[in-house]
């Protein structure tokens, strides 16, 4: 009986230490949801605090005023209000409410699109960090897509778009033979060109640096040393950069009668030795080159020094982006990716507002000599 009346015993403490235990954590589970609760506290929460409405709340908040007045004191009794309540805004609500993402996509070329791997392009470093710093003030955050088979055979110029998975598109290194973006831009997509789309200019909108006045500078430069038979090397036929450059450098030598261009394709990697040597002994009246880049000045001009031609050759650069600057001793023009980056946001966002309608805007370029 005894063991039996102890066992009993035994067994009501256990019960009572689970009552007790179980008791404890439904304590501690309801104190989390109250906290819970009080960090994500809804606007009308908010209301109520302050004593306004709902919707008066929401646009104070959100920065979406319409024609709603309300004074400093009732907007500044919200804001503090809404600190003091830990108010949080519901990301999906926000989005649904705003219809916007909040984020944004860049399409970049493949390795085959550009001939060269897009990373080890200055420019975009550049650009990138301009880039960035406008996303941090806006909260945005960025998509990076590959302008690859897949890109162009699923439409996702489109279907990023329709799904509602992105506010705006900026799009680098668009090139000749890519129809596939009329179609995006009948629909009248917020997407915003950061090169030369030859083939739709009139009808595009684009953000981009002024190449045609840069090879204007560049070849002025050459022609005001007194060169008329002039050597252009790098690039790419087909590519929108290459062409604007050219269509300045033509505009100038159209002005000089007597002047010459030749022009020697084959990309932004560094010239070889082969390639300087054949393309100086087939043009002997050369006697100045621009580059399309730093890298092509710099290679060219130490070949030169090694081949011993028995002539001067001046070098000018016609692209040169501000991380570039402190590595050449040459003439160049100076392009300002930074700032392309920086603007780009803002510009791809108002297409985005619907104001303006239409973007067509050169980021300004400088000749250094």
């Amino acid at each position: 009986m005894a063991g039996n009346r102890y066992n009993i015993v035994k067994q009501h403490v256990a019960y009572v230490i689970i009552e007790l235990v179980y008791e404890k954590i439904n304590n501690m589970l309801l104190w989390e949801c109250k906290e819970s609760m009080k960090q994500s506290c809804s606007i009308r929460d908010v209301a109520n605090h302050v004593g306004v409405s709902p919707g008066t709340v929401s646009r104070v908040l959100n920065n979406r005023m319409g024609k709603l007045h309300v004074s400093e004191k009732t907007r500044e009794a919200i804001l503090n209000g809404a600190r003091e309540l830990n108010y949080v805004p519901n990301i999906h609500a926000k989005r649904l409410f705003s219809r916007r993402s909040e984020v944004i996509a860049l399409v970049l070329p493949t390795v085959e699109n550009l001939g060269c791997p897009i990373f080890r392009d200055n420019h975009l470093i550049e650009f990138f960090s301009g880039l960035q710093v406008a996303l941090s003030q806006t909260g945005y955050r960025l998509l990076i897509v590959f302008n690859d088979r897949k890109f162009v055979d699923d439409k996702d110029y489109l279907s990023l778009f329709r799904e509602g998975s992105i506010d705006a598109m900026l799009v680098w290194g668009a090139c000749e033979g890519e129809t596939f973006w009329e179609e995006a831009i009948r629909e009248k997509y917020p997407i915003m060109f950061l090169t030369s789309p030859d083939a739709y200019w009139d009808k595009c909108n684009f953000w981009f640096h002024d190449y045609v006045q840069a090879g204007r500078l560049a070849a002025q430069h050459l022609c005001e040393q007194g060169h008329r038979h002039i050597g252009l090397i790098g690039g790419f036929r087909n590519h929108g950069v290459t062409r604007d450059l050219e269509k300045g450098i033509l505009e100038v030598i159209a002005r000089h009668p007597e002047a010459t261009i030749e022009k020697a394709y084959g990309g932004y990697a560094a010239y070889d030795a082969e390639a300087t040597l054949n393309f100086l002994r087939l043009r002997p009246e050369i006697s100045a080159i621009m580059a399309m880049n730093v890298q092509l000045a710099e290679a060219f001009g130490n070949q030169l020094k090694t081949m011993g031609l028995g002539r001067n050759i001046d070098i000018v650069v016609c692209d040169c982006c501000v991380e570039s600057i402190e590595n050449t001793a040459y003439p160049h023009v100076r392009v300002n990716d930074y700032e392309l980056g920086r603007q780009s946001l803002d510009k791809a966002l108002k297409l985005a507002d619907g104001q303006p309608k239409k973007i067509q805007d050169l980021c300004p370029v400088e000749f250094i000599n």
